[in-house]
Formats: C-alpha cells, sequence, structure tokens
C-alpha cells in the first residue's frame, strides 16, 4: 500500500461508509452482498478505461442468501446511474432472466448507440430451478461481444431461510452455463469481472455460486484497477464468432455452445491461471482437490491442527483450488495430480468436480495414477457427505481417516476417538434454541389464525414460521404453489375445504397462478392473502410493482372468486365512495374468526384479503418519521393480572412477557419490543390500562460522561499477531449484525483486517442470531469467516439462550474465552403460545459455565442500567462493547469504536451514551463481581416475612380478623406438617400461597383498588413528564347480566373512571354481604364456591395427612395456582382442573400408613 492510501486510513475523519464504492485502489471494509453490488460499478469503470461505452443492467427476485441485494442496490443507487447501470427487480426470476437475455439483444433488430449492455441475474436456488427455460435459451443463444451476463445463484446449502437445502450447480449445468464457485469475498468481486469478461470472450452466460457464509459475511480487502484479465488470442472461434446473432438456427446454437464456447471457457480459466496450487510438496502423498469456501475451511483446519506449509511439505499434502468446478479445466489440474499416492475431493452437496476429475485422470499410466478419494472411500459408500455443509469439524474427521500413521505422529492434538465419534453421531437439532417467530405486533400473529374444526396449509414468506406453531397449519408448497397441493388432496380425503395462506409478495410473483387453478379445477378454499404492504422476510422491501387491496379485490374477482372479504385493522379507511366488486365485503380484524367460518362453508374459491402492515416495516417507518407514532402506550396492572395467558393466545405476541412475582407469573409489556398492534388488550382481564402522555426526555449528558472518559487509563489491548476471535449471541431484530459491524468497522479504522460473519438466516426474526468477528494484524494467513472450535477469545452473550446455544459452546475454550452474558433473561417467544412453560436462564448458564468455569464468566445487567440513564434498552449492545473494552478485551481503539458508531448513522448519541457508561461501570468494577451463575434467594423466600407481607395484604383486603383467620389457618397447617413430615416445609408454603389468592380473589372492589392504588400510578408517572389520558379497558360483570354482547367484549373507560374505581373500592365492606350488588354473579359464586372447597380440605389435614399422601396432598393445596383468568377464562380452568382434583382426593383418602 503507497504512502497516501496508508495516510488515508489512518486519517478517521476521511473515511466515510460509502468508501466501499469510491475507493478504486486501496484497502476497503465490505460486505458479499454489496461486493455483488460494486461489481458492475468496477465493470463500468473498467469499460470506460477501455475506451467502450457501456450500460449496464440488473434484475431478479430476492431470496436468501440474496436477500438483501436489491436492498444493497437501491442504497447504492447514485452509483448506479453514475455510472449508466439501471436496476430493475423482476417481478419474478423467470421474468428477470427473459429480461436480461433481452440486454444482449440491443442492437440485433433495435437502434442503439451503446457498445453494449453487461448484465447481472439474481435469484436464490429454487429460483435458479423455476428460469431454467430462460436461462437455458438465453445460454443457448449467447452474449453480446461487449455485453456480457453474469448469473448470481444464491445457495442456502443448511437451508437457514430456505425450504431445501439447496445447490445450483446442477441446474445451471443442464443450462450449460459455466459456473464460478468464489472462496472468498475478495474472489466474489474479482470472479465477478472475471465472469463478465469471460461472458463477452465465450458467448455463454457465466454463474457466480454464492453461499450464505461469504455472502453474509463482511472483510477487509483490498482493491485495484490494475488487475489483468488476460483474453485468449490463440483459440479458433467458428466462422462468425460466439456472441448473439439473428436470425440464429436452433441446431447451430448446440453445437456453437458445445463444440466451440465451452471449450473457450476452458481456455481462458487456463491463460488466468484461475486454479491454484495453494499449498505444494514435493513429496506426492496426499493431495487435495477443492472448490468455493470449502477451501477456506481446509486452510482453518490446517492452522488448528499446527500444519504449517513445512510441515505439510514434510507429509507430503498438497492442495489445488478450482476456480471454476464446471466446465473442468483439466490440463494443469492432471500435471499436478501425476504420481500422488491419493487425491481426495474435498466439495460440498453433490460432487461436480469429481466425476470430471475421475475421468481427466483415467487415461494416466498406472504409476501416475492416483487413487480418489471423494463421496465414497474404500467400502465407505458414504464418506464426504453430499447433504449439509463441510465445515472444520467434518473435515478433521476426514483427514483423520485418510491421513497415515507418520502422518498423524506430525499433529499433537487430534481428536480422540470418542470425540470424533460424537461429531459423526451429533444430532444438529438442538434442543437448546430460539425458533424464529412473528415479530411484536405482527399481522400474521392474527391473520394465520382458523376456526376450530379447519385446517390450512402454509406456503413461502414470513408466514412460514406458522408451522412450528400450534395453529392448525401443517405443509407448504414451493413460492407460487400455494393452495395447488390442495387440488391434487382434495379428491382423496374427508376433508371438505381448506385455509391456504398466500402473502402478497407471493400472490404477486407468481401465486396469482395457483389461484385461477384452484377456480378452474373447482375445489372448496379459501385464499387467506396476507397483505402486508412490504416483503418482510427478506428486509422490508416493497412488493415489486403497484398493487393495493383494491386492485387485488379487482383480480381476484375478474379471476372468477366467488366471495371476497377484506378484513382491515383499519376498517374505516374503506369509505363507501371506493368502487368495490359486488362480491367484496369489509370487515374488521375482530371478524375473522366469523367470516372464516361463513367462507369455510361456501362451494368453490374464496378469498380475504387481511390488510394489517408489516410490523417490523411499521416499526421503521415510526423511526424515521415516516409514519406517526402511537399516541398510547399499554401497560400492564401487575397485581390485578392472573397470568392466565389469555393475552398471550390473543396477541401470540413477543412482547407480552412473562414476570415472575411472589404471587406467581403475571405479565408484562416490553415496550422496547411493543409495535401497539393492540391485540393482546382483548384478553379477557381488567389489567391493562392505555396511557398517553410526553414521555421523558434523556436528560444525561454525553459531554458530561465524555469529560470522565478522558481521564481514564486507556486499557492494554490483546496482542494481534494471530486471529482474536470475538462471538456476538443474541437474538433477532435487537441489533446483533449491527453491533457486530460497528466492531468490525472499528478495527478496520484502526488499520487492521477483520471480517464478521452474521448466522441469521429465518433467525432474524426472534430466533438465535450469531456474529462471528475475527480481527488480525496482517490477515496474512488464509482462514475461513467461522470461529473455529475451542478459539474463542470473546463470548458476549446478549441473550443466555443463544449464548448457551451448541453453536456458541462448541467455541469455548476454558484456558482461553472470557464471556460476559446479559443478566436479564428474555423469555423463549414460545411462552407467546404457552405462558406457563418454564422461564429461566439457569440451565443456560450452567452449561456455560459447565464448559468455561463460573471465574470466566461475567453476568452484567446492562439493559438495566442502559435504561435508567436512556429510558429504553434498546442500545444495552453497546454497553457490553465498552465494558468488554475497558478491560482490555476488544482489540480496536476507542476512537474507532466512536468513528464506527457515527458512520452507522442510527441513534448514536444514546449509543456512544451506552458503550461510554459500560466503559466506567467496567474501570469502576461497579458490576464486575456478579460473576457468579448461582441465582441469589430472594427475600420472599423466608418464610416469616412472607406471611407477614400477606397478612397486611389481607388486611388491606378486608381487615384485621379476615388476616388473622388467614395467620392462624396457616399455623395451624406447619403444626400438622411438623408433626406428619419433620423438617418439610413445601406444604405450608403451598397453603400459604394459594389460600392466599383464594382470600383474596379479585372482585370488583378488589380491582378498583388495585387499578387506583398509588403505587401503580407512581409506575405509570415515572415513565412521564406529564400523564394526559388513562384509558381502562374492562369487561364490567354487571354488563354482561344486562346484555349476552358483554360477556367477552370489553370497552374503553376515560379518566373519570378513576374516580368510579376509587369510590367502588371504599365499598368492600359490602364484599358477600346481602347489600352486596355483586354477590349473585356467576364469577363471585365460583370464587366463594373455591375457597369454601379449599378450607374443607385443609381442615381434613388434621386426621389424614399422612407420610404416604403428603405429596398428594401438596398436590390438591397448589392446584388454585392453574386456576387463573376472569370470567368464562377462569371457569374453564375450574372446569379443566376439577377432574385432576376429584382424582388426587381419592387418590388421598386412599394412602394409610
Amino acid at each position: 500500500m503507497n504512502i497516501l492510501v496508508y495516510y488515508y486510513f489512518m486519517n478517521k475523519d476521511n473515511i466515510v461508509l460509502d468508501d466501499k464504492y469510491l475507493i478504486e485502489q486501496g484497502k476497503i471494509f465490505i460486505s458479499g452482498t454489496q461486493a455483488l453490488v460494486r461489481i458492475p460499478i468496477d465493470q463500468a469503470r473498467l469499460d470506460r478505461k477501455n475506451g467502450l461505452h457501456t450500460s449496464g443492467y440488473i434484475s431478479g427476485y430476492r431470496g436468501s442468501p440474496l436477500g438483501g441485494y436489491d436492498s444493497a442496490l437501491w442504497k447504492a443507487q447514485k452509483y448506479l446511474i453514475q455510472n449508466d447501470i439501471i436496476f430493475k427487480p423482476g417481478v419474478n426470476e423467470d421474468i428477470a432472466a427473459t429480461a436480461c437475455w433481452g440486454t444482449q439483444q440491443v442492437g440485433l433488430t433495435t437502434n442503439s448507440s451503446l457498445d453494449g449492455v453487461f448484465s447481472i441475474w439474481y435469484g436464490k436456488g429454487p429460483g435458479v430451478d423455476r428460469s431454467g427455460d430462460p436461462l437455458k435459451h438465453a445460454n443457448f443463444a449467447g452474449t453480446s461481444k461487449y455485453g456480457g451476463v453474469l448469473a448470481l445463484a444464491g445457495d442456502d446449502h443448511m437451508a437457514k431461510s430456505s425450504t431445501s437445502a439447496h445447490q445450483s450447480e446442477q441446474s445451471l449445468i443442464s443450462a450449460m452455463i459455466p459456473i464460478f464457485n468464489p472462496s472468498s469475498i475478495q474472489e466474489l468481486l474479482d470472479f465477478g469481472l472475471l465472469g463478465i469478461a469471460l461472458s463477452r470472450y465465450a458467448g455463454v452466460w457465466v454463474g457466480l455460486k454464492c453461499v450464505t457464509e461469504i455472502i453474509e459475511s463482511s472483510c477487509t480487502m483490498l482493491v485495484s484497477q490494475n488487475k489483468k484479465i488476460i483474453i485468449p488470442k490463440d483459440f479458433l472461434f467458428p466462422i462468425g464468432g460466439v456472441n448473439i446473432r439473428w436470425p440464429d438456427d436452433f441446431l447451430d446454437q448446440e453445437k456453437r455452445l458445445i463444440n466451440y464456447k465451452l471449450e473457450a471457457v476452458k481456455s481462458f480459466v487456463s491463460i488466468n491461471n484461475l486454479n491454484q496450487i495453494t499449498h505444494s510438496s514435493l513429496i506426492k502423498e496426499i493431495g487435495i482437490v477443492t472448490t468455493g469456501k470449502t477451501w477456506l475451511d481446509i486452510c482453518s483446519v490446517f492452522i488448528e491442527l499446527g500444519l504449517t506449509q513445512k510441515k505439510l511439505k514434510k507429509m507430503g499434502i498438497s492442495v489445488f483450488k478450482i476456480a471454476m468446478p464446471w466446465p473442468l479445466e483439466t490440463s494443469a489440474l492432471i500435471e499436478w495430480a501425476k504420481g500422488f499416492s491419493k487425491i481426495l475431493i474435498l466439495e460440498e452437496k453433490r460432487n461436480i468436480i469429481e466425476d470430471q476429475l475421475a475421468r481427466a485422470l483415467y487415461h494416466l499410466k498406472d504409476l501416475e495414477r492416483p487413487k480418489i478419494i471423494g463421496k465414497t472411500f474404500g467400502e465407505k459408500n458414504i464418506f464426504v457427505p453430499s447433504y449439509g455443509e463441510l465445515n472444520t469439524k467434518i473435515i478433521r474427521e476426514i483427514f483423520y481417516e485418510i491421513f497415515s500413521e507418520s502422518q498423524k505422529s506430525e499433529i499433537s492434538i487430534f481428536l480422540k476417538g470418542s470425540e470424533r465419534q460424537k461429531i459423526l453421531s451429533k444430532n444438529q437439532n438442538e434442543i437448546l434454541d430460539r425458533n424464529p417467530w412473528f415479530c411484536a405486533g405482527c399481522p400474521h400473529n392474527t391473520s394465520t389464525k382458523v376456526p376450530d374444526g379447519s385446517k390450512a396449509f402454509s406456503g413461502i414468506g414470513c408466514h412460514f414460521m406458522v408451522n412450528s406453531m400450534d395453529r392448525k397449519t401443517a405443509t407448504f408448497t414451493h413460492m407460487g404453489g400455494e393452495g395447488s397441493s390442495w387440488i391434487g388432496i382434495s379428491p382423496f380425503v374427508k376433508e371438505k375445504h381448506i385455509f391456504q395462506n398466500i402473502g402478497d409478495g407471493t400472490y404477486f410473483h407468481s401465486g396469482i397462478l395457483s389461484i385461477r387453478a384452484a377456480i378452474a379445477s373447482g375445489v372448496n378454499i379459501t385464499f387467506k392473502i396476507l397483505f402486508n404492504d412490504a416483503v418482510a422476510l427478506t428486509g422490508g422491501q416493497a412488493v415489486d410493482g403497484k398493487l393495493t387491496t383494491i386492485d387485488l379485490a379487482w383480480q381476484l374477482f375478474s379471476e372468477g372468486v366467488s366471495s371476497i372479504a377484506i378484513v382491515s385493522v383499519s376498517r374505516d379507511k374503506y369509505i363507501p365512495s371506493m368502487k368495490l366488486p359486488e362480491n367484496v365485503s369489509i370487515y374488521s380484524r375482530d371478524e375473522l374468526e366469523e367470516v372464516q367460518k361463513k367462507f369455510r362453508d361456501e362451494i368453490g374459491v374464496t378469498a380475504i384479503i387481511y390488510d394489517q402492515v408489516c410490523a417490523a416495516e411499521l416499526r421503521r417507518k415510526r423511526k424515521r418519521n415516516i409514519v406517526p407514532k402511537p399516541k398510547e402506550e399499554i401497560f400492564i396492572n401487575k397485581e390485578v393480572c392472573e397470568g392466565c395467558g389469555d393475552c398471550n393466545t390473543n396477541s401470540n405476541c413477543v412482547a407480552v412477557q412473562p414476570y415472575e412475582t411472589e404471587q406467581g407469573r403475571k405479565r408484562k409489556i416490553d415496550q422496547n419490543l411493543c409495535n401497539k398492534d393492540m391485540t393482546c388488550v382483548d384478553g379477557y382481564c381488567p389489567s391493562f390500562v392505555l396511557i398517553e402522555g410526553i414521555k421523558k426526555k434523556n436528560t444525561y449528558s454525553i459531554d458530561k460522561i465524555k469529560s470522565k472518559i478522558l481521564k481514564l487509563t486507556p486499557p492494554s489491548l490483546p496482542n494481534l499477531n494471530k486471529d482474536y476471535n470475538i462471538l456476538l449471541a443474541g437474538i433477532g431484530g435487537t441489533g446483533v449484525v449491527t453491533t457486530g459491524s460497528i466492531i468490525s468497522m472499528a478495527a478496520h479504522i484502526d488499520g487492521n483486517d477483520s471480517s464478521v460473519l452474521d448466522q441469521t438466516g429465518l433467525s432474524q426474526k426472534n430466533g438465535s442470531v450469531f456474529g462471528h468477528i475475527k480481527i488480525s494484524r496482517n490477515g496474512k494467513e488464509k482462514t475461513n469467516y467461522r470461529i473455529s472450535d475451542n478459539s474463542l477469545d470473546l463470548l458476549i452473550g446478549f441473550d443466555s439462550v443463544t449464548a448457551a446455544n451448541e453453536k456458541s459452546i462448541e467455541l469455548l475454550n476454558k484456558n482461553r474465552t472470557k464471556v460476559f452474558i446479559e443478566k436479564e433473561h428474555t423469555p423463549l417467544p414460545v411462552l407467546s403460545e404457552k405462558p406457563n412453560k418454564e422461564n429461566s436462564n439457569k440451565l443456560y448458564l450452567s452449561l456455560i459455565a459447565r464448559k468455561v468455569g463460573e471465574k470466566n464468566i461475567a453476568l452484567i445487567n446492562a439493559k438495566e442500567r442502559v435504561k435508567s440513564k436512556l429510558d429504553d434498552s434498546a442500545n444495552s449492545n453497546l454497553y457490553f462493547i465498552g465494558y468488554s473494552y475497558q478491560l482490555g478485551l476488544i482489540p480496536v481503539s476507542l476512537g474507532a469504536l466512536e468513528k464506527a458508531i457515527e458512520l452507522n448513522g442510527v441513534s448514536i448519541e444514546n449509543n456512544l451514551i451506552a458503550l461510554y457508561s459500560g466503559i466506567l461501570d467496567s474501570n469502576t468494577d461497579t458490576i464486575k463481581k456478579s460473576n457468579n451463575c448461582k441465582s441469589k434467594k430472594k427475600e420472599y423466600e423466608n418464610f416469616n416475612s412472607y406471611l407477614e407481607a400477606r397478612k397486611k395484604d389481607l388486611e388491606e383486603y378486608q381487615g384485621k380478623n379476615y388476616a388473622n383467620k388467614y395467620i392462624s389457618l396457616i399455623k395451624k397447617i406447619q403444626e400438622i406438617e411438623r408433626r406428619v413430615a419433620n423438617d418439610r416445609k413445601d406444604l405450608s408454603l403451598s397453603v400459604a400461597k394459594n389460600l392466599f389468592k383464594l382470600m383474596t380473589y379479585k372482585d370488583e372492589y378488589y380491582v378498583s383498588k388495585l387499578l387506583s392504588k398509588k403505587t401503580f400510578l407512581d409506575e405509570i408517572n415515572s415513565n412521564y413528564e406529564k400523564v394526559k389520558k388513562v384509558t381502562y379497558i374492562i369487561s364490567p360483570p354487571l354488563l354482561s347480566l344486562i346484555s349476552g354482547k358483554y360477556r367477552k367484549n370489553k370497552i374503553k373507560l376515560g379518566n373519570w373512571f378513576y374516580w368510579v374505581l376509587l369510590i367502588l373500592s371504599k365499598f368492600k365492606f359490602l364484599r358477600n354481604t346481602l347489600f352486596d350488588p355483586f354477590r349473585w354473579t356467576k364469577d363471585r359464586k365460583d370464587e366463594v364456591f373455591l375457597l369454601k372447597n379449599y378450607l374443607a380440605f385443609i381442615e381434613t389435614l388434621d386426621i389424614k395427612l399422612n407420610k404416604s399422601n403428603y405429596n398428594i396432598a401438596l398436590q390438591i393445596t397448589s392446584l388454585p395456582d392453574l386456576i387463573r383468568g376472569y370470567g368464562h377464562i377462569k371457569r374453564k380452568n375450574i372446569e379443566n382442573t376439577k377432574l385432576l382434583r376429584d382424582n388426587l382426593v381419592i387418590q388421598f383418602n386412599r394412602e394409610k400408613l
């Protein structure tokens, strides 16, 4: 690097995010996706440099791992425009491929001033498959002399965000499209430019394989406009050449492709020396042939095993890296392979190289021909796996199998046999994980519900996640096939109807054809078209074309759909003057079940257009002030809440979270997650209130905290003679990816090499997300972007569940790894559906401690500390970074971190405050001592203190006599328990808890008291400068007596209702008297009965309790904890526990000493 470039990078103020596109010579920090954006920009520069007047064209359809490509192109739009590059996303992949084919026809039969148009097509693996027809036609036809087409094939080998573990090579080969397989982001860019040059030269489309691990990584790399691409001069082309022409004979196209074009491809690969010997050895024992990212995996394994170039030469091991696996250029490969004892071919998925190489080596003399080891080896029919992906663990195991004893002797750290067996037999389905889940407020939380007695099918999109939920939904189809499977199923099953979920993006892509097919076939089906106004699964992009619910309704009507319902969260926006088809009706979201019940009984094809904006996209727009933020926030009065989970059942929302109290599990709203969807308030419970007010502003001074930072002694940073490895483990959608980018960019700003691999996929939706960060001084040693086992230096667990995931645990090293974990446990998403499931981080912390020891773990309450300063815990990730930095565990400078946060451009001040707060807390050691994983005992575990607290509550509830009655009953149970069970206290604790619950049943007087209680109002006021409005959401029992419609419905009452509550709470003396107007309601009768029943049972304990039936008594006395909720919810729980109680009482009475 020259001195000017070096100075540029040392001067942090010069660095901007768009350096990745602007810098033509030097060092940049870039992601795999951004490298794909840079390819056409660099191609335009090269063409101008070579005196060509060209334009560029990009089209395709998003999908993982290319899900963010279109977003990155839009962000770089000004650079595309500057370089005459047009980006037009396709309606679907095959239409886009046809458009790219069209770019090569510019000038054939039309007039153009351009020398040519170079084009890039993109699509994920299934999109490659569906585009086989245009890909084959276009490749047979050829490319223009100064055009060329690069086909980006996105392969998700581990099906992280796909419904198939995909490999695109076979589809491209069937179209006879040559394929580059890059091993790194550097090669992604280099091969892209080589691909366009090759496409022009040989008249073929050129495939570029884009695997998840490269596309979703970022790294520092060198760019140069001086890299030479050599065009073969001696290859003999047919008369007329090999480029596109018109007219053209179809058989001539095939002959030209096979006899000339593909041979020209091999000539191009050969003259540019693209296939290379990367590790040479004069001793020829084992030759390894590989391609793509597997090459970096092999390099990483060599480093893990301590195999230097010198050792490899001594062991007779050499590596040959293939740039283009098909068609395989074999001349250099054959020369290299001669004389090896064995050739090991390591390639992911089904073999591409192996068969070609076997044919090429077949004609060698016996003494020259090596033994080929690949997908099979000796008697093993399966050796190198043809499924999943290859990784360093698998490669280490393969090496162990094929290395001779003398070669193994050079390696001191090979695994023991039992450990190797564990790798081979490991079940990859992890038990301890966060399953992806709908976002808070996601429309699919409601839209994917179906009535009892009905079933639904899923398809492609966010709504696919419903398959892992209890929603009577199963199976799926490929994109655009939604509903067509029912055409084949329906004649042979008893069910006469099915609901089919389909996203609006899929509908526009190709799904309308399935609706047309269903109408033609005469099946009974209701399509639920989930109109979210965004393609949420891949980043919130807009649907590629104009589509409104009104347009959609008219399209469906014209296709012949018999009945159409628009179900909207905002019914009022459909004003009468809007022109709608005659068979369209408008409904509110609350009426969805009614509509579905109606449509499932209709003959033919019906459709429900569910109209609600994507929650994630709505959140983005609110942050950018594109749409206004809701004025109201939801709060739950935890004392009123019964913990029944009906709010979870109604909303399926991850923002409604369990909250553990002395009185058991309640619910709270996580305001950081809440998208104000409001479906949770439909839970049949009076604990919800809506608050409108002026939020408290952050008064924390960034200048004040920065002045404190400047007085600190900077930490000693880690040595960077080798990779320094950091793993970020957190939850999708909480800034894990952004935090990884900030650290890696900071390392780049410091002039070091860095990389970050973001493992997300579908996990970006509330699932487990990992960021593998590697930082080094010079990056001379080639390694993959993923951190190897037992080589982690720092684990930052923003979430304990993700930190304890097997993918994290296997990286830990007791002698090397330091661990920092968020102390506050974030509930698993499944608790939205199963609200009574275990909710604790103890197991996860114990797993981490077992691997590294408790002394290497620090529990940090980052969320609480950041929230105390910013009234929001969203920036807590940066607190962790500051905390770890000050301990000397993150090898970047503070100035670089500050610059990286500034470049990120989002919530800059709050992120800096969080960073500085972490630094200060770390330096003063205020929380570092919280590094044990054992939970501390809570105060209420002191039984006497617990009883005193309950006595006080009961006095407030009904009076001293009532409270004394409770205390005397508990003392009596204690005496009985001491007599029967000696030192056990479980029964006393159970009765104390459950009797208190029954004695303080939440009638109108008590709920009024709790809702008007000063402590609750103080809690609300603490969040606001001024509270303007309080709205209570209740279902008054007296109204249900007047009208049946109020039995499950709720009404909203304003500020004035506080005074009603306050007055009503004073009339508690009427409770259960003849003058109590509420004693006649079903709810009150149930509660009085439950209390009498419970008291009657504990009275029998004095005579009947013995050691044999003690545990049964414990179960019976704990049953009230299962009876939660209000009204019909509580009655349902009473019914559910009645049979259980009756059976337990029978068992209790049978058990005798």
